[in-house]
């Protein structure tokens, strides 16, 4: 998974709403929940909900999609992880180009890799999975239908030398 700064949301739990899928988990840093975060799927934003919500208020500031400068009073943890969401590179969507990202959009990212993470440690269980590098992609894997340890490593390297590139069993299982 990606570098986020300390940032992992955990507890992911996701179902079918009335207009999306509803979701509910919690925002680490460190280590430490810092929020809550809940999509009652009716079509609307997170919400997300910093536990630090009692502490004296501070200025939280951002560039929001339109490129424009923003700023609220928020808690002092929702000022720490929107100061990272500000050190995020811009992206393209299907309606404008260098978006900036958005505490939603950097929330919603970390829920897709905890799901797909989690999807791949439970075909990690029964399969091996790995890629070569004289393939162009990155992220597909080839499989073999046996769970993996060092006899399935010692036959994919006899079988595949230098170009067995990345073996995923080995990365999720740190």
């Amino acid at each position: 998974m990606k570098n986020r700064n300390g940032y992992e949301v955990k507890g992911v739990k996701q179902m079918e709403g009335r207009d999306g899928y509803m979701l509910n988990c919690s925002l680490y840093k460190d280590g430490k929940k810092v929020a809550t975060v809940v999509d009652d799927g009716n079509g609307g934003c997170l919400d997300i909900h910093f536990l630090d919500y009692k502490a004296p208020r501070v200025e939280v500031s951002g560039i929001n999609y339109m490129d424009k400068p923003f700023s609220y009073k928020g808690t002092p943890q929702e000022k720490v992880f929107q100061a990272y969401v500000n050190t995020l590179p811009t992206y393209d969507t299907e309606w404008s180009k260098n978006q900036h990202p958005d505490q939603e959009h950097v929330i919603n990212e970390m829920v897709d890799e905890a799901e797909n993470t989690k999807r791949l440690k439970r075909i990690c269980k029964s399969k091996t999975l790995f890629t070569l590098k004289d393939d162009d992609t990155e992220d597909e894997f080839y499989s073999i239908k046996h769970p993996y340890c060092e006899k399935v490593r010692n036959h994919l390297e006899a079988k595949y030398g230098d170009n067995l590139g990345r073996i995923l069993n080995e990365e999720l299982a740190s």
